[in-house]
Formats: C-alpha cells, sequence, structure tokens
C-alpha cells in the first residue's frame, strides 16, 4: 500500500542530506568527485518486493556514492548492502562507493570474500568525534551539530540536541533556518539511533515543540503541515523499531486505534 507519510518523512532526511551535501563529505573526509544529482533509492524485483537504502549521490565521474546511516552494524547489514550494491550495479552499470555512517565501529574497512567476488564498505565511525568540543568552539558548521547526537560526549543524546540547537541559535538568528536545523537533526539522529535512544530524546522533542512548528509552517520537501501527521510519521519510525504498539501510542500521544491502524498498512 502506498504510503504517503512515510514517503514525506523520508524526503525530510534526503532533503537534508542534500543541503549538506558539500559539508557533509568533508566532515566525514570523504574525497570523491563533485556531487551531480541524488539517485532514487528504490529497486523493485521480480518477486514484486522492493529495497530501499539510506543515500546515493550520482557524481561527477560517472560512479554513485551510496551512503547507509546505522546506529551499528552486523555482518548480516554488510551482506544486505552487499545485494543492494548488487543490484543497483545491474541496474546501472556504474562503479560504487559504499560508506556505513555509525556510532559505533572498529574498522576503516569491512569486506566480505566469496571466493568468486569481494565486497568492501568503507565504515565512518562518529564516536571517534568529541560532541563536547564542538560545543565549546565559537563556530560550529551545521553539519558538525547535526551529528553531534552520534559523537562520544559526557552528555546524554537529548541534552546533546539540545545543546547543538541553542549553539545554532547562537549562530543563526533566522527562524525559518533555526527551524528547518532542528528538523533536520532530529530526522539525521532518528536513522541511526537505537530505540532507548529514541525514547530518551522523546521528551526533548516534545519540549522544543518541533511539532509545532511543523504544523505552522510545514517543511519544504518533507512534512505536511499538522500536528496529527507529525505524529504519525513518528508512529511509523517507532513501529519499524519493532515497538509495542501500546508503547508507541504513549509516546506519540496517538490513540491505542489509530496505532494499530498504522501498523496494519505497514504489514499490507
Amino acid at each position: 500500500m502506498e504510503n504517503i507519510t512515510g514517503k514525506n518523512y523520508d524526503a525530510v532526511f534526503k532533503h537534508a542530506l542534500e543541503k549538506y551535501k558539500k559539508e557533509m563529505l568533508e566532515f566525514l573526509n570523504i574525497e570523491c568527485a563533485e556531487v551531480i544529482e541524488i539517485e532514487p533509492t528504490e529497486l523493485p524485483e521480480i518477486e514484486a518486493h522492493v529495497n530501499n537504502t539510506d543515500f546515493i549521490y550520482r557524481l561527477a565521474d560517472n560512479t554513485l556514492l551510496h551512503f547507509e546511516f546505522q546506529a551499528g552494524y552486523t555482518k548480516e547489514d554488510i551482506k544486505r548492502f552487499m545485494l543492494y550494491d548488487t543490484r543497483l550495479y545491474v541496474k546501472e552499470d556504474k562503479k560504487i562507493r559504499t560508506v556505513v555512517v555509525c556510532k559505533e565501529g572498529n574498522k576503516d574497512i569491512e569486506r566480505i570474500e566469496g571466493g568468486v567476488f569481494n565486497y568492501e564498505v568503507e565504515i565512518k565511525a562518529l564516536k571517534r568525534y568529541s560532541a563536547d568540543e564542538f560545543f565549546t568552539r565559537e563556530k560550529v558548521s551545521e553539519v558538525e551539530l547535526i551529528f553531534t547526537p552520534l559523537m562520544k560526549s559526557k552528555y546524554s543524546i537529548s541534552e546533546r540536541i539540545r545543546k547543538s540547537i541553542e549553539k545554532y541559535k547562537e549562530q543563526e538568528k533566522e527562524q525559518s533556518k533555526i527551524i528547518d536545523f532542528a528538523a533536520a537533526i532530529l530526522v539525521l539522529a532518528n536513522r541511526i539511533i537505537t530505540r532507548e535512544e529514541f525514547k530518551e530524546i522523546w521528551e526533548e522533542i516534545k519540549m522544543l515543540n518541533i511539532m509545532r512548528y511543523a504544523e505552522e509552517i510545514g517543511i519544504e520537501k518533507g512534512i505536511e503541515k499538522g500536528i496529527e501527521k507529525d505524529r504519525i510519521i513518528m508512529a511509523e519510525r517507532l513501529i519499524a523499531k519493532n515497538m509495542t504498539l501500546e508503547e508507541v501510542a504513549e509516546l506519540t500521544e496517538l490513540p491505542i486505534e489509530k496505532i494499530r491502524e498504522i501498523a496494519m498498512k505497514k504489514v499490507v
């Protein structure tokens, strides 16, 4: 079943990575050709399934840069990326470079050696960065602040989100840009934090009134206006993280009947 609300949520994520593409590549120390455009991330299969990846850039040298954003990763995740890249290569016939951006990682490269084939991804573990260092700097870039929830810190994730928004507000006085930044950091963090960490920042999200902001002005290319729609978006993400329907109802303050309806749509 077509799920417009979920697509809008993903659109906010893609919009943020489009906006910060140059800064993100510099921050992650990724040297590559110039980004030309964003590639679609849905690859239909014969079995009528659809595989989605997080983000793909088409580069000026006619290659593809594939990003995956994860809280952590396992060998099964690497296999999943390999299957996607294989389908992508068959479809595009272009060289692919895959980068996994995660909180934890002990290697710079992860490989699968399959005898007749070899596959590898680059690992960019953000725990090597110190969020506290960025908070004390006089001037910090947007992309550095957006990634602070995933860095090492003496502060909790919710505190890092709050501090990042406060730091950005010190540097930027235009309200629309502050709102856009706040939405971006929440959306990006939600792609790679764990279920427990999401529950931790939920109260912070409500305190910052992000839902009210979205209701008042909407977000370009992303969230539809209306506080209930924003809660539905969050409910979909929580259900995808395997929270119980009762927990989702409690966190989003939506009726349990509405949560069941959302869950049934995800199954269909």
